[in-house]
């Protein structure tokens, strides 16, 4: 039974569809509309010239790449939106996390989580800085070494909670609060490990 799941933000994949729609009227303007854009050069008896012909190959190339990365960026928002897979789930005895793929999710028990926090990537070369889910284990070694949004720096797995619908902090929180849980259901069923 999951107690707490973390999705992708809404918002941002609503976002994201608004732009690849964004791309396809762009591309319908470029390759066919013309109100936005400008049309291909024609002369005085609306014969294309050459530079018109270059500007058609030119709108035909833009054209197409908006159209295919403006449908391909709006179906998956609308796939992500309806086919909503949980980045986090949480249950009585662990945590799920979605970086083994788009389909795989790593588990990690309780009674291998060490401590849980939040904190900024303390890397000086970093651009960016987003707050991440800090979760220490026992024995990373138990663990896939080759993760998607998340690594490892010895016994420390770094998450990039970026675009999910709860903040780092509040995941570790709630993290926490269940880790504990866990540990006095162990303790009072005489199950201390």
């Amino acid at each position: 039974m999951t107690t707490f799941r973390v999705d992708r933000s809404p918002i941002r994949q609503f976002l994201f569809g608004i732009a690849g729609l964004v791309l396809i009227i762009a591309a319908v303007d470029i390759l066919w509309a013309h109100k936005l854009s400008e049309p291909p050069t024609t002369d005085t008896e609306e014969v294309v010239t050459s530079r018109g012909q270059v500007d058609q190959r030119h709108d035909l190339m833009w054209g197409t790449l908006f159209l295919f990365v403006g449908g391909a960026t709006a179906l998956a928002s609308a796939v992500g939106l309806l086919r909503n897979r949980p980045m986090l789930e949480i249950d009585e005895s662990g945590v799920s996390i979605r970086l083994l793929g788009a389909t795989d999710m790593m588990y990690i028990p309780f009674h291998r989580i060490a401590t849980v926090r939040s904190g900024t990537d303390d890397d000086p070369d970093a651009a960016i800085r987003p707050r991440q889910l800090l979760i220490e284990v026992d024995e990373p070694g138990r663990f896939p070494e080759h993760l998607w949004g998340a690594e490892w720096r010895g016994n420390l797995l770094r998450i990039d909670t970026h675009g999910w619908s709860e903040t780092a902090e509040e995941i570790a929180v709630r993290l926490g609060i269940d880790k504990a849980r866990a540990e006095v259901r162990a303790a009072a069923a005489g199950n201390v490990e």
